[in-house]
């Protein structure tokens, strides 16, 4: 049973922002990001940035509890230094993906994702403007030059040559790696066993937290499973329909300060909220 905001983790989904172009956070979502953990509040991230790129994305955005990167293959706990969940692509089956890929669609372009590293193992498609884009240094490299595990593979290319991929994954010999649409031009490629929902009932059982004491605010498309897999969600206005459908309570556009009216109204929903900071907040039902 809920009875504060200590009871409950608050997973703020911020790949959104960073499509928009707006890194970091912005001033009073920092501001009531501080307060809501000052008073008790948990909050944390989700995104599909690498864990080691997650803090320049986030800027001096303050968080409680341990992150999801990597769109849910790895969570990493920053305050301990502690990998929580680490999932890797199978190697020898995602090497004849990116291969077979790689001859099959010549303007594709891919990289690699593997703990603190980026691999660009073909250029094209705008992988490196999104790369740049994104704030994401990556290593220029052959496939079987990369060292390591592969958390996710990375694809750009233009709508029709996406969905001819995601066709080729699924009629290939690839039975355990599942891609799936980030944005317009990016397909993510996990481990058919990974995904975000996998990596919130990781975060949950590490906290020691019934998976129906989390709040998920999202605005993308990327976010839709782990809102389906959390006990409550908000979406951000100017989300997608098929974001907002997944939504029991709507807050106000990203770039307006939706995160602070939601975390705001959270405080208020708990009797947290200080009577001499009047923030509007979203009707919120955790």
């Amino acid at each position: 049973m809920i009875q504060s905001i200590g009871d409950f983790l608050v997973i703020y989904c911020m790949d959104g922002a960073l499509a928009a172009g707006q890194m970091g956070a912005l001033e009073v979502d920092r501001l009531t990001a501080q307060l809501f953990i000052s008073l008790g509040g948990r909050l944390t991230v989700a995104s599909r940035c690498p864990q080691a790129i997650l803090p320049r994305c986030m800027g001096d955005f303050p968080i409680s509890a341990p992150a999801i990167t990597c769109a849910g293959g790895v969570v990493y706990d920053a305050a301990a230094g502690k990998v929580v969940r680490s999932e890797a692509l199978p190697r020898e089956e995602a090497l004849a993906f990116v291969r077979g890929a790689a001859a099959a669609f010549r303007g594709v372009g891919i990289a690699a994702v593997g703990g603190d590293r980026t691999y660009l193992l073909r250029a094209g498609g705008e992988a490196q403007r999104w790369l740049a884009k994104e704030r994401l240094s990556y290593i220029l490299a052959p496939d079987e030059d990369t060292a390591g595990r592969w958390n996710e593979l990375l694809l750009f290319g233009d709508g029709q040559t996406l969905a001819q991929l995601q066709r080729f994954a699924l009629e290939g010999p690839y039975p355990d790696i599942a891609l799936h649409q980030l944005e317009e031009n990016v397909l993510c490629a996990l481990a058919r066993r990974v995904g975000a929902d996998d990596a919130l009932h990781a975060l949950c059982d590490y906290l020691g937290l019934a998976r129906e004491n989390t709040v998920v605010i999202g605005a993308d498309y990327a976010d839709i499973p782990l809102m389906r897999a959390a006990g409550s969600t908000i979406a951000f206005g100017g989300a997608p329909q098929e974001v907002r459908q997944c939504a029991g309570a709507l807050t106000g556009r990203s770039e307006d300060g939706g995160l602070a009216q939601a975390l705001y109204g959270l405080l208020r929903k708990y009797g947290a909220a200080p009577q001499d900071a009047p923030l509007p907040g979203a009707e919120v039902s955790p």
